[in-house]
């Protein structure tokens, strides 16, 4: 009898993690920001989009004095941060 309520007691503590993982990982992978309206602008003007598959360069059509340079980390990958994707 006492070998039955080991297991079962191992058994619910493994559903408990089992549970506490998956639902840490749908938060995690799901936390993530959307384009903003001036992505989405940028996206539909005619700057230059070079993708050469490590690096995306977007190059305005009019001269400018500043720049950005985004150097993504974490969850964020080249592709997913460019108005191309």
């Amino acid at each position: 009898m006492s070998m039955m309520k080991n297991i079962k007691k191992i058994l619910l503590a493994l559903v408990v993690v089992l549970l506490a993982t998956t639902g840490g990982f749908l938060i995690y992978a799901t936390d993530y920001y959307k384009a903003d309206e001036t992505a989405q602008q940028l996206l539909q003007s005619n700057a230059a989009i070079n993708d050469n598959g490590s690096l995306v360069t977007i190059t305005p059509t009019q001269q400018t004095e500043t720049a950005l340079i985004f150097l993504p980390r974490g969850k964020s990958r080249t592709y997913c941060v460019s108005p191309t994707s």
